[in-house]
């Protein structure tokens, strides 16, 4: 990674976790917030908007979906996509209060693919998976 994207990764992170460490303080509902962070993320980083028009194939939505969690949340961890799924371990969801932790990665998914897919994909958890219904 070269030094320029390396700072971005990292402001991007220290802009995430800001927002969910003030909006966990307001916000009982975790899908909620999830959205409202997925709009802020897509409304204050241009970047995201521009990477987003250009994907077109389910392969590269699963690239986007583990750069995500990988490079903007610091997991280290392949996030295993399948037949509509997105399988999180236990172990990453230890960080993000366990399984309702999902729900906040569904509400952020769900408003970052709002540029792809409108309203016609939704992102909802079941247990420790997202499930992309189409």
């Amino acid at each position: 990674m070269n030094k320029k994207n390396d700072i971005n990764s990292k402001l991007f992170l220290i802009f995430y976790n800001s927002l969910c460490r003030d909006s966990f303080t307001n916000e009982t509902n975790l899908y909620e917030l999830g959205l409202s962070i997925g709009s802020k993320l897509v409304n204050d980083f241009c970047a995201t908007n521009y990477i987003l028009t250009k994907i077109t194939t389910d392969k590269e939505i699963n690239e986007f979906i583990n750069k995500f969690f990988n490079q903007y949340l610091d997991l280290n961890e392949t996030i295993i996509i399948t037949d509509n799924f997105i399988d999180l371990s236990e172990s990453m969801l230890v960080t993000y209060g366990k399984e309702k932790g999902v729900d906040l990665f569904a509400g952020i998914l769900q408003s970052i693919f709002k540029i792809i897919y409108n309203d016609s994909v939704k992102f909802v958890r079941k247990n420790y998976t997202i499930q992309i219904i189409k």
